[in-house]
């Protein structure tokens, strides 16, 4: 079954946040990231319940996390399924602090 991605305005704004953060050291660089990462978040229309739940699941049931990236430039791809659609809630870097209940 594949599922339809959508993913949210907050989503769509740190994206855009971390592009620009990106493009003000290297367009090539920001280019080629937003590429990437663009085909983690496609790749959840293929069996997204595969990645396991974020440790905000503890607050939060049911939200699941994709990684995408190396080290220390991974971002964590925050993400809900409902019923055939997968909601991209968050984009966050690696190292940002997990989430609480008021973030999302």
């Amino acid at each position: 079954m594949a599922y339809l991605v959508e993913i949210t305005a907050t989503a769509k704004s740190e994206i855009d946040e971390a592009l620009a953060w990106r493009a003000r050291r290297s367009i090539r660089g920001a280019i080629g990231w937003y590429v990437k990462l663009m085909a983690v978040i496609r790749s959840l229309s293929d069996d997204p319940e595969q990645w396991g739940l974020a440790p905000e699941s503890e607050w939060y049931p049911g939200i699941r996390q994709r990684l995408a990236g190396k080290r220390h430039h991974q971002y964590r791809i925050l993400f809900k399924i409902q019923g055939d659609t997968v909601y991209i809630l968050r984009v966050r870097h690696g190292s940002q602090d997990l989430l609480s209940s008021d973030d999302l």
